[in-house]
């Protein structure tokens, strides 16, 4: 499974969508594995799924062994994605599209799980290989945001695991979007946004009392001289977070004199994220080939960003 770029036919929404095959999947096993999605920071302010920290995240996710397909999508007014009609009321339509975008992904990996790990990804509106934008053939999603079932009618295969790896707004986002994604087995979210003009903006205080309801393991990656997010802000939300009935504590890292860009520290970031998740997903991930893949896709991110990407990215 090769990595392409196509436009998702969802209700509201074309999405552009880059969706590759993982290691797992190059290993001739899909059955079971999970799949990844990143989500990028806010559209408004240039945030795209190019951005240097997302395309870290992308690129260690590829290569790390534990996925079966690695997406990330561009949000509505990022790229080639643009909002078709009015959606119906939602305080969030960013996580409704996030929803349709995972309904696709898990699909079309429940399709190449029945069918021993063979099948596209899908291509225009979703079609391919896999299950489609609408209705997933053979997987049991739906591309409109529906629920999705397991593997593949009859294949016996258990149904994949869905990862969400979030950079800033792209937190809020998935972190509104939780509820409706029971597939979802992990959550790590870099430089989420918990300053006042962010909760203001972007509406991060709501983002993160979903965050706190969701039962799903978490990981917060931080770093100590954030641009958005104060360490005296970052503990009293960890300590909301984790006062919330029914949430699990959520784990955090802090990269010592980090802003909220991770300029060069990149590969860092994605190691972080990475080797949570091998824990979380109970699969070690393959030793050192992470940190190669984030550092190549990081810099090439970054020489195509650097002299036109704003400074001011949430």
């Amino acid at each position: 499974m090769g990595r392409r770029r196509f436009l998702l036919d969802t209700p509201h929404a074309d999405l552009e969508i880059e969706s590759s095959g993982g290691l797992a999947a190059r290993g001739g096993d899909a059955r079971g594995a999970a799949v990844a999605v990143v989500l990028h920071p806010w559209g408004r302010l240039g945030g795209c799924m190019d951005d240097p920290t997302v395309a870290a995240l992308y690129g260690a996710a590829l290569a790390s062994g534990l996925f079966s397909a690695v997406v990330r999508y561009n949000q509505r007014g990022a790229g080639r994605s643009r909002a078709k009609r009015a959606a119906p009321s939602s305080r969030s339509p960013d996580a409704d599209d996030l929803v349709a975008v995972c309904g696709h992904a898990l699909a079309a990996a429940s399709s190449r799980s029945s069918n021993g790990g063979s099948g596209g990804g899908g291509g225009q509106g979703g079609s391919g290989g896999g299950g489609s934008g609408q209705g997933g053939s053979g997987g049991g999603g739906q591309g409109d945001g529906g629920p999705v079932a397991g593997g593949g009618a009859g294949s016996g295969a258990p149904p994949p695991r869905l990862a969400l790896l979030c950079y800033s707004y792209g937190s809020c986002v998935a972190a509104d979007a939780l509820a409706r994604l029971p597939a979802a087995a992990a959550y790590v979210s870099v430089g989420f946004p918990l300053g006042v003009l962010s909760r203001w903006f972007l509406g991060s205080a709501a983002s993160w009392d979903a965050l706190a309801a969701a039962r799903v393991p978490k990981l917060l990656i931080m770093g100590t001289a954030d641009n958005f997010t104060s360490q005296p802000q970052l503990r009293a939300a960890v300590a909301r977070h984790d006062a919330a009935a029914g949430s699990a504590p959520v784990e955090v890292r802090i990269l010592r004199d980090a802003d909220h860009f991770f300029y060069e520290r990149w590969e860092e970031v994605a190691a972080e994220a990475l080797s949570w998740l091998a824990q979380q997903l109970g699969a070690p991930a393959r030793a050192g080939s992470h940190a190669g893949a984030a550092q190549a896709a990081a810099a090439a991110a970054a020489e195509q960003l650097r002299e036109n990407a704003p400074t001011g990215v949430v």
